[in-house]
């Protein structure tokens, strides 16, 4: 962030770049699917994100139904959310389906309504508790579920850093510091990387943070 800022470029050595980890990813296609429900991409990618019960037969079966009815997938979701069993959509799907279906567009719906009225990070921790994120990427006997949520937490810190500027600027930011962090490495570049890493390769100068 503060490289990117500066508009330096930089090299990072010996880590997963921090916007190609899964969890990561995972929560910005959440916040993208919000500002833009037409976003398919970023819908497919959660849809089922924790499992909901909506497998791969249900998302074509909503994907013909969208190109049926000229709509977006998301559009069809959100009709689904609103009006339940009086959506003219609900039987085009099996009845367990269309719950699935209704029961996440009813959550995109009030996602939707809480990110024109709370604060970023408030829309950013609905989004966790509603999905119970927490708990499907952490595990008692498992560190690196803790190190994923550490992640999470991390992209949850960013977001109060935009919390007066709201979502698009958001998600507008992402993609420019996510287009850095995958750029390719430069000889004429600070490089990131641990004390443990550096040790023998004779920099002439190192900076502990």
């Amino acid at each position: 962030e503060a490289f990117f800022q500066s508009r330096l470029p930089y090299r990072l050595v010996g880590a997963q770049r921090f916007y190609g980890r899964q969890e990561v990813k995972d929560m910005i296609a959440y916040l993208r699917t919000v500002q833009n429900p037409a976003d398919e991409v970023s819908l497919l990618r959660v849809i089922n994100l924790p499992p909901r019960g909506i497998g791969d037969k249900t998302i074509e079966d909503l994907r013909t139904c969208a190109n049926q009815a000229d709509l977006s997938m998301g559009s069809v979701l959100l009709d689904l959310g609103a009006k339940q069993d009086t959506s003219p959509y609900w039987d085009r799907f099996s009845p367990r389906a269309a719950s699935a279906l209704a029961t996440f567009g009813t959550l995109l719906t009030t996602w939707r309504s809480l990110s024109t009225s709370v604060l970023l990070p408030d829309l950013f921790e609905h989004i966790l508790k509603d999905t119970h994120y927490q708990e499907f990427i952490t595990d008692a006997s498992s560190e690196i579920g803790y190190s994923r949520w550490e992640n999470v937490q991390e992209l949850l810190r960013m977001a109060y850093e935009y919390a007066q500027v709201g979502l698009v600027d958001f998600l507008e930011n992402l993609a420019l510091v996510s287009d850095q962090d995958t750029l390719p490495e430069k000889s004429d570049a600070p490089t990131l990387l641990t004390l443990h890493a550096a040790k023998g390769l004779e920099f002439s100068q190192v900076f502990i943070i």
